[in-house]
């Protein structure tokens, strides 16, 4: 099926709670991953609650670069994640989860793209 570039596309919104999150290890370091539809995808930011919109903006300017792209949401947070084969900086981790830490990028926007394409 053939489908136009102008055709809006959505990221798909998944309850926390029916996922399973793993981590795994890649280009030397470790990341926080799902599976969802035979696809595998890594997180790129996390949102608490009140940010909703903006973890719903980053999601849709990966859909615009034709990126598949989750949103998952828990009672306290939103969570953007993006198919590994995306050319995106993400958020690493560690073997402790209060150790997480991001690129020292200088804006949200920088951190969550690697490449200078405008996703407004």
């Amino acid at each position: 099926m053939f489908d136009p570039p102008d055709t809006p596309m959505y990221p798909v919104f998944l309850s926390e709670d029916i996922v399973r999150i793993f981590t795994f290890y890649q280009d030397g370091s470790l990341y926080q991953g799902l599976v969802s539809k035979h696809k595998f995808f890594k997180l790129v930011r996390e949102f608490n609650a009140l940010e909703r919109g903006d973890a719903f903006n980053l999601a849709l300017g990966f859909e615009r670069q034709r990126s598949a792209t989750i949103i998952t949401a828990s009672g306290a947070c939103y969570k953007v994640w993006v198919d590994v084969s995306a050319n995106v900086t993400c958020v690493k981790t560690t073997l402790f989860a209060d150790e997480m830490q991001i690129s020292s990028l200088s804006s949200p926007e920088d951190r969550a793209f690697s490449s200078t394409a405008d996703v407004a």
